[in-house]
């Protein structure tokens, strides 16, 4: 395990240090861990994990952290929360389009329709094949209807 905690520390830049690959470990563990919660629906011990998580300060993939636990947060109606964590998610990555597809369904969850467009936009601008993927075509962005946006906005919406 230690050799693997020196791996981990080495790849995301960090200098060796026991006690850092140790946490950036644990971090890890919490977050898959929280992945299992999340799958079993289990909404609010995965927002716990994920905020442990977060509070390790690992030395690497707090975005990802961020991203899932922007993730808990939308789902448990806790909009503003899962718009902040996708903000950090974005401060620590800024081109990780998951995020923006979070942000864009924190957005359209709090009914700010441009924003949620352009947080979509930018995902695909970043990656545009992630319009064929799995985790884009489960946004609300496929059932979206537009009720303040112009048709040619909704047309390009229903199309996909």
């Amino acid at each position: 395990m230690s050799r693997a905690a020196e791996v981990l520390v080495a790849l995301c830049g960090g200098a060796w240090d026991s006690d850092a690959a140790d946490k950036s470990l644990e971090a890890l563990a919490l977050r898959n861990k929280a992945k299992i919660e999340l799958s079993n629906n289990n909404l609010s011990q995965a927002e716990l994990f994920l905020t442990q998580a977060i509070e390790l300060r690992p030395t690497g993939g707090t975005h990802i952290t961020f991203k899932d636990r922007s993730i808990a947060r939308l789902a448990l109606g806790n909009h503003s929360g899962a718009l902040e964590d996708a903000a950090q998610a974005l401060a620590l990555n800024p081109l990780y389009p998951e995020v923006y597809i979070c942000q864009g369904d924190a957005f359209l969850a709090m009914s700010q329709f441009d924003s949620a467009h352009k947080s979509y936009l930018t995902a695909l601008h970043i990656d545009p094949s992630i319009r064929r993927s799995k985790s884009f075509k489960g946004t609300p962005v496929a059932t979206f209807k537009c009720p303040s946006l112009t048709t040619m906005y909704c047309l390009f919406w229903d199309s996909n």
